[in-house]
């Protein structure tokens, strides 16, 4: 699409989607100027994403002074994307008066903790972000600082997605406290975080005093019966969790029983995970049989976990009562 292409697709609210390859162009200054007009104005523009590409300052200024009115982007998405402190400083511009972007993702950047410092308070002050996608950038000190603040502070973001990066008990120091006192927070993805027993202990004391969070995703962190046990005391004790996602971790039948055994406490589960663990059969069956407790279950996902001819046999009598509606083995 050329520049001329560009701008009367915006001019004519005939685009929706804006992405890198769009602004990867020569501009001249009067284009520029139609460009800012046109983004300003938009009223299909929906969503914009700038992955592995290098944008120039100009552009960058741009597109902080155009999106900082616009009113009909509701999705943002940088990933792997060049930024220099002045493109720090108009994606803070962006986030801060923007009042129509719901979903912002922030994603595999080097710099990444720089960068979630530098716009944390605008992040946190926003009152239309309702998605926060923090993924693969390293996240530390400063960083987590800012995080733990958006989670104190905003109060409309229901999803947070902090995930493939290490969060040490350090990170949960300052995150935990956060949490505890957070009562919009609906949706936490920790999936590849790398948790250890003593951060998934703050966590889940955390989490008994959050009264609002129903959707934990702890995928792809080597937990196993010793470090899962913080998540099996949570659900003994507040029973708001929907949702649960164990898949591709280290778990086996003894984490098996005693999961299966907080079911009865916990009848608002619909979504289970547990695929790609080391259940066997004999974990599989105990979930299977324990499984009837959870009348509002609509998916079940328990591939992968070894079974063999004759588990799958056990599983399938255990449930002869009925599966979910998503049910995998």
């Amino acid at each position: 699409m050329s520049t001329n292409e560009l701008i009367r697709s915006l001019e004519e609210d005939n685009i929706c989607l804006l992405n890198g390859s769009h602004l990867l162009q020569d501009f001249s200054h009067d284009e520029l100027r139609k460009l800012q007009n046109a983004l300003v104005l938009s009223s299909s523009l929906e969503s914009i994403e700038l992955e592995n590409i290098e944008i120039s300052e100009s552009l960058w200024k741009l597109l902080g002074e155009s999106l900082a009115f616009n009113n009909s982007v509701k999705s943002f998405k940088l990933s792997n994307t060049v930024m220099l402190e002045n493109n720090v400083k108009a994606l803070e511009k962006i986030i801060f008066f923007n009042t129509s972007i719901e979903q912002l993702t922030i994603s595999n950047h080097k710099d990444g903790n720089n960068i979630v410092a530098k716009i944390g308070e605008s992040i946190a002050t926003n009152s239309k972000l309702r998605q926060l996608t923090l993924t693969n950038n390293g996240l530390k000190n400063s960083g987590i600082v800012a995080v733990s603040q958006i989670i104190l502070n905003n109060k409309t973001i229901v999803d947070i997605n902090l995930s493939h990066q290490k969060l040490s008990i350090n990170s949960l120091k300052d995150i935990s406290p956060a949490l505890s006192q957070n009562s919009t927070l609906k949706s936490l993805n920790l999936d590849g975080t790398s948790l250890q027993l003593p951060a998934l202990e703050m966590l889940t004391e955390a989490l008994v005093e959050n009264k609002g969070l129903t959707k934990l995703a702890l995928t792809k962190n080597d937990l196993c019966m010793e470090t899962i046990a913080p998540l099996i005391s949570l659900l003994k004790k507040t029973h708001v969790i929907q949702s649960i996602n164990l898949n591709s971790n280290e778990l086996d039948h003894y984490f098996a029983v005693e999961f299966a055994k907080t079911f009865e406490l916990n009848p608002q589960l619909n979504s289970l995970d547990l695929s790609n663990n080391n259940l066997g059969d004999l974990g599989l069956t105990m979930i299977a049989r324990y499984i009837g407790q959870l009348q509002s279950l609509s998916k079940l996902n328990l591939s992968n976990n070894g079974a063999s001819d004759l588990g799958l046999y056990f599983v399938n009598d255990a449930l002869n009562f009925g599966k979910p509606d998503d049910f995998q083995i």
